[in-house]
């Protein structure tokens, strides 16, 4: 199986994943590489069918704030990065599934 490209090509999602600790992003993107190589992430991953669009998926870091990276896997060719954020509140984060299902469209 041949190994999925990583889209970070939606407008703000650069920003965003430059916008957050550095370590963070790095964890995210070794784990988007495992999930585009066909293998399963390392980090707790949680699906987003409901609030976002079929084959969102979302990638977390807990902690005090907690970091979050929506991403698309439908794409034969490529995983897509839908929206990265810090999570500073308990509880689901319906602004930014707003933000991440805008972006699936």
């Amino acid at each position: 199986m041949a190994m999925k490209s990583i889209d970070t090509d939606k407008p703000g999602v650069k920003k965003e994943l430059q916008s957050i600790p550095n370590e963070i992003a790095l964890m995210f993107l070794h784990n988007l590489r495992l999930v585009a190589a066909g293998e399963k992430p390392e980090l707790e991953v949680e699906s987003l069918n409901a609030p976002v669009g079929r084959g969102a998926l979302e990638i977390k870091v807990n902690g005090s704030p907690a970091y979050r990276c929506i991403y698309s896997n439908k794409d034969p060719q490529k995983v897509v990065v839908l929206h990265v954020f810090a999570k500073t509140t308990n509880g689901p984060a319906h602004k930014n599934y707003r933000t991440a299902k805008g972006r699936l469209k």
